[in-house]
């Protein structure tokens, strides 16, 4: 049971003190200005201890808990994962860091999704995954009675739509690149469905141009500003065939590889990778991208993504009529059913085409 003594302040206020024992048999007290508050605070204190969900009172902010549960829960995790996490933590710590963690309810979180909708349905996901496990983390350490995050619905997830380049402007885009370090990388991507880690950790070794085939054993990623080799998506590695003009384009850019290495001498960096910049560093994945984005700008085309070549691989594959089957391989899909999902509307235009092209039977009837 919890009581209300009444009392007097050294300045002569009065004041009420609620007096209670945790679990543990401790004598806990706690100060209010009113007697409405304090009986408010003493109900709330005797339904907890009845219901075995009383916790101890503390001062933690969100932001406080939320370093404090990271500095643990990190040391089981990957590398690369550990830093996804330190960025949906951010998103977490500037919207509601300054709240006190056992003041937290349900609305300010469904407030923080809010704020953060200008976000990607994958990443605020994320974010919600990652704030749920850090406050079970909390109802365990007995710093909360309930997780808020059980009573919020976890943000929906937009549905992907993937973007192409159409097949009639393939050329013009990859015309975009000649003559730079870009050049195979958007060849790869277009041509060959690699991803922006497998170009990046794609080496010579990796090409057989004798049989035409590229091994996509590994990806890279970017772990405290260094490039770090890790197994390519999915964990399984696959062999892509090369087209005839990307095995030329692939020569030439050795060629000029070497070309570089000669000019620049002992300030050239020497690797095994592919892609790489005039002067043989690898560029980390992020630098890829905004060079790509950034000399489509330049060529004055309407913009894509470096992944969009990618997407387009796949389409001009449907559109030619391999089976998905294959298609689903060459992109390095672990399952078939995600190829079917994210191309399912050029699959559709395909079908059509293909109920178009019986036309040409029905005049002759």
């Amino acid at each position: 049971m919890a009581t209300i003594n009444k009392y007097l302040t050294k300045t002569g206020a009065q004041r009420y003190r609620v007096l209670w024992r945790d679990p543990s048999g401790r004598q806990k007290s706690k100060s209010f200005d009113k007697w409405q508050n304090a009986n408010d605070f003493r109900i709330k204190v005797e339904h907890e201890l009845r219901e075995s969900s009383y916790v101890e009172p503390i001062k933690l902010t969100v932001s406080e808990y939320m370093d404090e549960w990271f500095a643990i829960h990190k040391r089981s995790l990957q590398p690369s994962t550990a830093k996804a996490y330190e960025y949906n933590i951010v998103h977490i710590k500037d919207e509601i860091g300054d709240k006190y963690l056992q003041r937290l309810t349900p609305g300010d979180i469904e407030t923080m999704y809010k704020s953060l909708s200008n976000l990607a349905g994958k990443t605020l996901r994320e974010v919600h995954s990652v704030l749920n496990l850090a406050l079970r983390a909390a109802v365990k350490k007995r710093y909360l009675a309930t997780n808020p995050c059980d009573a919020v619905d976890r943000p929906r997830a937009v549905k992907f739509q993937a973007s192409f380049v159409h097949p009639d402007n393939v050329s013009e885009y990859l015309a975009a690149f000649d003559g730079t370090w870009l050049y195979p990388a958007a060849a790869l991507a277009l041509f060959c469905a690699l991803r922006r880690g497998e170009l990046l950790a794609l080496r010579w070794r990796d090409i057989d141009f004798t049989r035409r085939l590229i091994t996509v054993a590994h990806s890279i990623t970017r772990v405290d500003g260094e490039n770090q080799m890790k197994a390519p998506k999915n964990g399984q590695k696959r062999t892509v065939c090369i087209p005839e003009g990307i095995v030329e384009i692939l020569k030439a850019h050795k060629k000029r590889q070497t070309e570089f290495r000669l000019l620049l001498g002992n300030e050239y960096h020497k690797s095994e990778f592919v892609i790489t910049l005039d002067d043989g560093r690898s560029p980390a994945p992020t630098y890829l991208s905004k060079a790509f984005t950034d000399r489509i700008a330049r060529a004055g085309l309407p913009p894509v993504r470096l992944h969009d070549l990618r997407h387009t691989t796949g389409s001009l594959m449907i559109y030619e009529g391999v089976d998905i089957k294959t298609v689903s391989e060459v992109l390095g899909h672990s399952s078939i059913n995600i190829t079917l999902d994210v191309y399912a509307h050029v699959i559709e235009e395909a079908k059509k085409k293909a109920a178009d092209s019986l036309d040409k039977y029905l005049k002759k009837v």
